[in-house]
């Protein structure tokens, strides 16, 4: 690889780095507001995409299994588990 290549790599590494604690801490932050909510308001239908704000968890946590396994086992999942 050229130099100016393996530059544009390490680039990368780094935008994936700051995106990754990004993801992370915005994460983090939803739960936290989540731990808040009453049951019902946890399971009401918002009308959203996802339903309700456990919808929403069960929905970001299956993405997180698909993406863990396409990095660490090269496997393509093609449904979220949990999803219908």
């Amino acid at each position: 690889m050229s130099e100016e290549g393996a530059g544009q790599e390490d680039v990368s590494r780094s935008v994936l780095r700051v995106l990754w604690r990004h993801h992370w801490w915005s994460f983090e932050q939803f739960i936290e507001e989540a731990r808040s909510l009453s049951e019902e308001e946890f399971g009401r239908d918002l009308g959203l995409s996802y339903g309700s704000v456990h919808g929403i968890i069960a929905h970001l946590v299956g993405s997180e299994i698909v993406w863990l396994k396409r990095v660490t086992l090269n496997e393509s999942v093609t449904r979220i588990p949990g999803q219908s």
